[in-house]
């Protein structure tokens, strides 16, 4: 997605308990790699009629939460459907890393 490579990705994270710590590096991750595309990756996306995320993670209301043994992370969707429901303004999803420390994301 990026040119350079980001040392933020690099750094493995301890999944299994809160931290301040681990929280900001999640918020910064998931920020660098939604809400800071590089411009070439936006430009193909618009290419290929797909979507392009244009907001910051500020604008789009990211937020890294720890709740019942699992990271949350939610974000304000760019287009709802019509007339939505408060839970269709959101975007919900888990985070999860393998072994290696690879992060993963899934709906809710």
């Amino acid at each position: 997605m990026h040119d350079q490579p980001n040392p933020i990705l690099s750094v493995p994270l301890d999944l299994t308990r809160y931290s301040e710590k681990t929280r900001r590096a999640l918020y910064d991750r998931i920020e660098f790699e939604h809400f800071k595309p590089d411009p070439q990756t936006v430009v193909q996306a618009i290419a290929r009629g797909d979507f392009a995320e244009h907001r910051t993670a500020e604008e789009a209301g990211l937020r890294v939460e720890y709740l019942l043994g699992r990271w949350l992370v939610s974000w304000r969707v760019t287009d709802p459907i019509e007339r939505p429901a408060e839970r269709d303004l959101w975007e919900l999803v888990t985070v999860t890393a393998s072994p290696r420390g690879v992060l993963s994301m899934a709906e809710v």
